[in-house]
Formats: structure tokens, C-alpha cells, sequence
């Protein structure tokens, strides 16, 4: 069974345990990498009831988790959940279903209730689980801040029974004088909100909402009016107050920068006049705390604000630059649908704020020939063809430093090829590491288009990971994940795993590199325990041989990292050695990979270079005969075998055979 078929079996019980409404809703990207994370941790083995339980728990928690942090929440009932508050990043859309002073104070409290799903959306959930909207309220201190809307004449009925608003980073508190003893839960103060506007001509609003629109308070308030397509400029407000009404064209990630003196979080929006085609672009700004503000808002809303902070103006005097100061009061209006909106599933695939298509909850296996430009959260499972030497760059934001880089080719069940760049850090180091043959799972990649066609990169940034399959020893010494295949069976290309004796074990032929002057049997190499290659003497590159003194008494460069004069202690003993197996069906001589030899051999280099003698040490290589292992291999070429990964026979179970 290879690691496909292993994936698709494991996705068909946990949609089976879980009761997912379609198999499709537990994403292959999520259920690859959470398959991986999970056996990596248990590199001596686990049972297929242990794995199903993890990810069973991994599961409830992603959807929890999802459910918490999903674009936009209808219910107010997290809040009286025992799990506390929600967390700080979700947003909420929230209806005031009445509003009033604390007895004897000035204190204006709202009560909310979770606001009906949009009239589209509802419609096309279908038999989908509804969420709980109307069956519980709780209490809403007002932020002094939005006072002068209650008592305005400007915005005399403006909370009616059907005003909503969005709102993000609440609290509860218990603010006393429950019944019983029980608690008044109530929600503080905050002005990380916005005040939700509709227009009539939006097909997406509830029958409710359709009999409560704003267009009377955009045509007084900001001066514009919605002809069925867009805004269009209607004659100057009724009051000033450095009001705009903009769309949102992009949001920018947050970043710190300074400000009069002092470090920051500020997040931009970039915005355009649609009411005043030639009046240009407007950059709104939110800075610290108020960039939770940002979140309540997606590229092609339409958001509007009254007294913000102007900081430049253009033509016409329209502000080019603003802030959402301390008196700002955000207004926000969803983009106007031509067409009734449909019901977004976590299988579908949409754009981030960067303009890429996300991939993250991609239901299927993503193929190498399905890649196209501008997409992100990409994974791939896919064979290693090639990998190149590190190939570092100027790091652009530190003089005389280095970003490292390193290619790999890729391809897939599907013949196709790729090309994918690796970037800095842990990331490179682990490339350095991956052999070709070798299977591996690539998560979170992105792609753009360049000059020679596909550009697919990944890094720390980005936040990628990559698995090599090959060598997990989970893998090798869980016998519900995989089978075994006999020798005559091998394929000519692709991992499988073996349960064989050894009958013999010998230098490699191949072994060109520098050998520690220990040893006697040229069984070992010296390797840069970094990236897991042969590293060369600094003074004399071409030198293949064994070194006449201690090894810390020579300077070392390793040419895959492209780094030079290495530090002792990353320069280590590793065997080069091939094997001879055997399993009752064939007789094989393969390569082992310097990461598998100590399972073999049963004692690591140094403890083979501490042997003092030729004789000691061929004993010790001869010892390995007899031993029954079971062992990841990968076919190279077609008479070309390598042992990426081996252990005990007597540490694994006993599986069935392909």
C-alpha cells in the first residue's frame, strides 16, 4: 500500500467517524499534513486506532477552531458557552433589537441578537447546518463614541429593530444583579465596529432588511446614491464632518513601521472614490489597536467614515490620506451582487487579500499539471527528480548577509514536472537533506507567473513545511500503514517497503569523499551534519582521501550549503556502505543512505571508528549478516536501489502482503 492509497483509506474512516456531511468537507491538504505531523512524532511506531484518534481530535479542534474564526458569526450564544470569550480575532455580525439607559445613569446599553443570515445565502444553504440566531440575546454597553448617533437628528431612526452592525475583539463581563445569583452577562464597551448600511437593490438581503434601507441617510450623510450598478454623487451632505464613502480596492497586511518616534502596527486600506471617477485613489490607515477595525472589512466592501483624521487632500479637496482616529465612526456595506449570492463551502477555492487563490481547504489531491499562476496554501505530493546546491542571495534587508536558496524538480503520478525554489533557513536545510527518488509533501507553496514561465516558491514566511515520506520511521514501523513488497516486485521507480535478511554489507564502491583517519575499512565519509553531504578541505577542494591527522585539526567546506570553513562540531563521521538483502524471492544489492546505516549496522560511526583495528572493524561490517530488517526503499533507476530508511524486524509488527 503506498502512501496515497494509505491517505485515501484514512480519510474514508475519519469521514466515517466524524460524520462529516461529504467526504469531500476533510480537505486532502489538511489530512496529508496532519498524517505526516502525527506520525513524525511517534517515529517508533503507532497503531491505525491511535492515528484515528489524533486525528479524530485534530479534527473537532480544526473545525471548532474554523467555526471561531469564520468570516462573519450570526449567534450571540458563544458568549454564554463555559469556554469564556470567543477569541479576540472574530468577527461578528450582530442585530439591536432595543436599546436603553441603566436606571439612573447615561449609560446606553444595546440588546443584540445574532443577525439573519443574507436572503442569498440562506437560500442556498439548503439542508445545511443553521446556525442560531434569533433564540438568545445579551446586553451591549454603547461606546460613548457612537452616542451623538442616538441622540443626532441627522440619524433619528437610525436603530431601528433591523439596524446591525459588525464588530470584532469582544468581551463579556458580568456586570451583577442576575437573578438568582446567576450572572448579567454583558459586553464592554468597544469601537472595533461598523455600522452595517443596505440599499435596496442588494438581491442578497432578507425580506426584513429589505423594508429598513439607508438610502436617505447616504444621500444626508455622504452625499451619494446607489443607481442599481454603483454610487454615484448626489449633491453635498447635510453636515461636515471630513465624512468619505469609498470602495475598498486592496487590503494590505498589517507591519510595523514608526510613528513620531515610536513603533507600530499600522494596517492600510486602498480605496477608490467610486462616486468621483476622476477624483483618484484614498489610503484609510489603522494603527495598534484600531487595525482590529480592518478585519470587519473584505476587498469590494464599501466603507464609510465619519470624522476621521485628514491627512492630505487632492483636487476638489478630497482627503488622498486618512486615519481612523479617536472619534472615527466606521460604516460598512457589503459589495451589491448582480446576481443572488450563492453559499460559500470550505471546498471552494477564493482569492486572499493578496489577490491569490487559496488552496488551504482544496478538497482533492492537487496535481503538479493543475498548477497555474497566483495560487497559495498549495500542496503537493510528489517524487523528487532533482535537488540542487544551495544557491544563497543577498538578503535585501541586511548588508553582507544571505538568504539561502535551493531548487527542487518534482514529479507526480501524472509524468508532470516542476520546478520548486526553496527559501532560507530550516526550510534549506531541509531540502539540502532530500535525495532524489524520494517521495515528499510539500505544504503552503505559492506560484506566480515569470518571465520563464511558472515561478513556485515556498518559505518561512509563507509558513511551508516539508515531509520527507521516505524516511519517516513512523511509517517504517507502523505495520497498519503500509505492506510490504517482494524483491522480485520492485518497481523500477517510486518508495516501497521491504522485509528482508541481510546478507551482506560492504563499503560502497562510490566512496570518494574524506575519511576520518580512524578508520580502517574506508566504511565511513565525512559529511556536514546540516545538510547530510560530503564536505571537501577548505585548502585543497579535490582532495579524495583519508586524512593523516584528527579530524579538528583541518579547516572544511561544504560545497551543497555554499559554505566555507565549517564549524567542528558540523562536521561528522556518516557510513557509506551498500548491502546485500535477501527475501526469498530475490537477492538485491542496494545503496544505503547515511540516515538508515546505524539501524543496520546497530551502532552508530563513531562508535564504528572507535574499533581499533582492520580487523575489528570488518568483523563489525560482517556482523550485520543474518540480521532480519524491514526498510523504506526507493528505486533511482532501473538497477539502481536505495535504503532510505531501516529498522529492527523484531521492533514492527506483522503486516499482510501486497
Amino acid at each position: 500500500m503506498d502512501f496515497e492509497q494509505t491517505l485515501d483509506s484514512l480519510r474514508d474512516e475519519l469521514h466515517s467517524i466524524v460524520r462529516a456531511e461529504r467526504r469531500d468537507d476533510i480537505s486532502w491538504n489538511w489530512l496529508a499534513t496532519a498524517v505526516c505531523g502525527i506520525i513524525g512524532e511517534h517515529s517508533t511506531g503507532i497503531s491505525r486506532a491511535i492515528l484515528m484518534t489524533e486525528l479524530e481530535s485534530q479534527w473537532h479542534a480544526l473545525s471548532s477552531n474554523e467555526v471561531l474564526n469564520a468570516e462573519v458569526h450570526r449567534t450571540v450564544g458563544y458568549f454564554y458557552s463555559r469556554v469564556g470569550n470567543p477569541p479576540s480575532t472574530a468577527v461578528f455580525e450582530l442585530k439591536i433589537d432595543g436599546m436603553r439607559t441603566i436606571a439612573g445613569t447615561q449609560i446606553w446599553l444595546w440588546t443584540v441578537s445574532g443577525a439573519p443570515e443574507p436572503g442569498g445565502i440562506a437560500a442556498a444553504a439548503g439542508t445545511a447546518r443553521k446556525r442560531n440566531t434569533g433564540d438568545m440575546q445579551i446586553d451591549f454597553f454603547a461606546h460613548q463614541r457612537y452616542y451623538p448617533l442616538i441622540g443626532g437628528a441627522e440619524f433619528q431612526g437610525f436603530f431601528s429593530q433591523t439596524r446591525t452592525l459588525l464588530a470584532t475583539a469582544l468581551w463579556k463581563s458580568d456586570r451583577g444583579g442576575g437573578s438568582d445569583g446567576q450572572p448579567m452577562h454583558t459586553l464592554l464597551p468597544t469601537t472595533a465596529l461598523a455600522f452595517v448600511l443596505r440599499v435596496k437593490d442588494d438581491p442578497g438581503l432578507s425580506d426584513a432588511m429589505r423594508k429598513h434601507t439607508d438610502e436617505a441617510l447616504l444621500r444626508d450623510v455622504f452625499g451619494v446614491a446607489f443607481d442599481g450598478r454603483r454610487f454615484e454623487a448626489c449633491g453635498a451632505p447635510v453636515f461636515n464632518a471630513d465624512q468619505v464613502w469609498c470602495k475598498i480596492a486592496q487590503i494590505h497586511p498589517p507591519t510595523t513601521t514608526t510613528r513620531d518616534g515610536r513603533s507600530g502596527v499600522c494596517q492600510e486600506l486602498e480605496c477608490v472614490y467610486e462616486q468621483h471617477a476622476q477624483a483618484g485613489a484614498v489610503t484609510v490607515a489603522f494603527w495598534d489597536n484600531d487595525t482590529a477595525v480592518a478585519r470587519l472589512f473584505k476587498t469590494d466592501d464599501y466603507i464609510g467614515l465619519l470624522c476621521p483624521v485628514v491627512h492630505t487632500r487632492g483636487d476638489g479637496g478630497l482627503a488622498t490620506s486618512l486615519e481612523y482616529g479617536p472619534q472615527t465612526i466606521a460604516f460598512a456595506m457589503g459589495h451589491v451582487q448582480q446576481l443572488p449570492g450563492t453559499c460559500m463551502t470550505q471546498t471552494d477555492i477564493v482569492r486572499n487579500d493578496l489577490g491569490y487563490f487559496d488552496y488551504s481547504r482544496y478538497a482533492h489531491r492537487l496535481r503538479v499539471g493543475q498548477l497555474r499562476s497566483d495560487m497559495s496554501n498549495v500542496t503537493l505530493l510528489a517524487t523528487v527528480q532533482l535537488v540542487s546546491e544551495n544557491k544563497p542571495v543577498a538578503d535585501p534587508d541586511c548588508e553582507g548577509a544571505t538568504i539561502d536558496r535551493c531548487a527542487v524538480r518534482l514529479v507526480d503520478a501524472s509524468a508532470a514536472t516542476c520546478d520548486v525554489t526553496l527559501w532560507g533557513g530550516d526550510l534549506g536545510r531541509q531540502a539540502a537533506r532530500i535525495r532524489p527518488g524520494q517521495l515528499v509533501l510539500l505544504r503552503n507553496l505559492e506560484t506566480e507567473a515569470g518571465d520563464g514561465g511558472l515561478l513556485i516558491s515556498g518559505g518561512a514566511a509563507i509558513s511551508t513545511t516539508l515531509f520527507n515520506v521516505s524516511m519517516m520511521a513512523g511509517i517504517l514501523t507502523s505495520s497498519a500503514l503500509r505492506r510490504y513488497t517482494f524483491l522480485a516486485d520492485l518497481p523500477r521507480q517510486g518508495c516501497r517497503y521491504i522485509k528482508a535478511c541481510v546478507t551482506g554489507v560492504r563499503p560502497a564502491m562510490t566512496n570518494g569523499g574524506l575519511c576520518d583517519p580512524r578508520d580502517h575499512a574506508n566504511a565511513t565519509t565525512l559529511h556536514h551534519n546540516v545538510c547530510g553531504r560530503a564536505v571537501v578541505l577548505s585548502e585543497d577542494a579535490a582532495a579524495t582521501a583519508q586524512l593523516d591527522g584528527p579530524v579538528d585539526s583541518y579547516m572544511f567546506d561544504c560545497p551543497g550549503c555554499c559554505r566555507a570553513q565549517l564549524p567542528t562540531a558540523e562536521v561528522e563521521p556518516a557510513f557509506s556502505v551498500c548491502t546485500d538483502v535477501d527475501d526469498g524471492t530475490a537477492s538485491r544489492c542496494m545503496a544505503v543512505d547515511a540516515a538508515a546505516a546505524p539501524a543496520i549496522m546497530r551502532m552508530t560511526p563513531t562508535q564504528f571508528l572507535e574499533l581499533p583495528s582492520r580487523r575489528e572493524q570488518l568483523s563489525a561490517l560482517a556482523g550485520a549478516l543474518g540480521r532480519e530488517i524491514v526498510a523504506s526503499v526507493t528505486a533511482i533507476e532501473s538497477d539502481l536501489l536505495r535504503i532510505d530508511a531501516a529498522a529492527p524486524a523484531e521492533d514492527v509488527g506483522v503486516p499482510s502482503m501486497e
